[in-house]
């Protein structure tokens, strides 16, 4: 048999490659619907719940009051999460815009144009957040530059969630993944993301799995023989400065690290810091007063997390 014969062609218009992926997950929301639950058990002694009813007598009863509260706080919630991200990806194209407009000097528009394009997308599912984007050379982006925006991306997103006491936990690799037409991604990419925030992470912070590891090794492995590969490699060499080693072993963004603070959002200042520092402080004070087990569960987690706080 050929090996067209045993070529396998997709049923679907799909992408098989390499991508950068980011799962993201906003945190305490599952405590958020518990006043949901309990309201809607109340509701329920009242209601047959299959029987049609018009919106006014749903609306009058209490229980569907105390429903429609605790909805609206955690959807409310949760859309300024996604919001923050959608203003964040705006703000960083227009200045991305801005800095390829200026760079005149030929280093400086090489280097420019291969980090000018991040072309993240992104999917929503529930309360959490998957960002990705495909590790494809091009003309028009380095090879490391998509891994690169994701980086800064999550790494702002975890301080600002912080500092607006609404924290996120999450997970970063590259492997294999399929892009599918609708928008989708499946496959090890997203996998081995969700797994790093689900199984790793533990308390609010960015892990980064392996593969990110691999990629900046494999970059910095060959000799640049052309300034696009010069400036790939330049870019493996920040990721690097990006991440940092946890206590635990685990690898995660160093948002509170020198690199990070210097090429990071302009929001990303001591006051943001400050902030998330001052959240994080009274989230440990709380649960070490609180006594109960998920009290003592949660102190265990914000007294690594105010560790990292206190070592910066």
């Amino acid at each position: 048999m050929s090996d067209a014969e045993n070529t396998h062609t997709f049923t679907f218009n799909a992408h098989l490659g390499v991508y950068a992926v980011a799962f993201l997950d906003l945190l305490g929301q599952r405590e958020a619907m518990r006043p949901v639950e309990a309201a809607f058990e109340e509701f329920a002694k009242r209601h047959h719940l299959f029987e049609t009813k018009d919106q006014a007598t749903i609306q009058a009863d209490p229980a569907a009051q105390a429903m429609a509260v605790a909805l609206d706080r955690s959807v409310m919630t949760i859309r300024r999460f996604f919001e923050r991200y959608e203003l964040y990806a705006a703000d960083t194209a227009k200045s991305m815009d801005a800095w390829l407009d200026s760079a005149a000097a030929p280093d400086q528009r090489a280097v420019a144009v291969r980090l000018s394009r991040p072309g993240i997308k992104r999917l929503r599912f529930s309360d959490g957040l998957v960002l990705y984007v495909p590790m494809f050379p091009s003309r028009e982006q380095g090879l490391g530059s998509g891994l690169f925006h994701l980086l800064l991306t999550c790494g702002y997103l975890w301080i600002a969630q912080l500092a607006d006491g609404q924290p996120i936990r999450g997970g970063i690799d590259v492997a294999a993944g399929v892009a599918i037409e609708d928008g989708d991604l499946l496959g090890p990419a997203l996998v081995n993301a969700y797994t790093l925030e689900s199984k790793i992470a533990d308390y609010p912070r960015i892990v980064v799995g392996r593969g990110v590891g691999t990629f900046c090794e494999r970059m910095l492995d060959g000799v640049a023989t052309d300034k696009g590969t010069q400036v790939d490699q330049r870019v493996a060499h920040i990721i690097r400065e990006l991440i940092c080693q946890a206590p635990d072993g685990a690898s995660m963004i160093h948002v509170l690290g020198k690199r990070f603070r210097e090429i990071g959002h302009r929001d990303l200042g001591l006051g943001m810091i400050d902030r998330a520092n001052a959240f994080v402080n009274s989230e440990h004070e709380r649960w070490r007063a609180d006594g109960s087990e998920r009290g003592h569960r949660l102190l265990a987690k914000y007294e690594r997390l105010k560790g990292y706080f206190d070592g910066r």
